[in-house]
């Protein structure tokens, strides 16, 4: 009986080894600001912006706030996937259309300031939400 339970705890901490979990909850504690903004084109858009967030993108994509998660995992370990539980969505309507991303400002002295990279219609006209995906994985070595 006594190397039933040896065997069973031996091919339970095993499986225990193969698989595994991490719990992260995300909350965001405020809602967003909307703000009417005048860019450089002289045209009003809507900025979005959340404390903690950041914001990037692809130039003349909607600029909307991203919160980055950083887990560590074992080094013998992958992550295979994402699964978002409890999710509560709220719809807001801007009242003009979402600045785009533009080009990085850099700090160099002899820096030449971008033209402003305007809305990207392809994206901007789509019938769907944007970003389509919540979350990406990316694996930093």
């Amino acid at each position: 009986m006594i190397k039933k339970c040896i065997f069973f705890n031996l091919i339970f901490l095993f499986a225990i080894k193969l698989t595994g979990q991490i719990n992260h909850q995300v909350i965001f504690p405020v809602e967003p600001e909307i703000v009417t903004v005048k860019l450089s084109d002289e045209e009003n858009y809507s900025k979005v912006t959340i404390p903690e967030t950041f914001k990037i993108g692809i130039e003349g994509h909607p600029s909307l706030p991203v919160k980055y998660i950083k887990l560590l995992i074992p080094s013998n370990a992958n992550a295979t996937g994402v699964t978002i539980n409890n999710i509560s969505v709220k719809i807001f309507k801007p009242d003009y259309i979402i600045e785009p991303v533009q080009q990085e400002i850099s700090l160099s002295i002899d820096y030449v300031y971008p033209d402003f990279v305007k809305p990207d219609k392809t994206v901007y006209e789509l019938n769907e939400s944007y970003p389509n995906r919540r979350v990406e994985i990316n694996i930093i070595n």
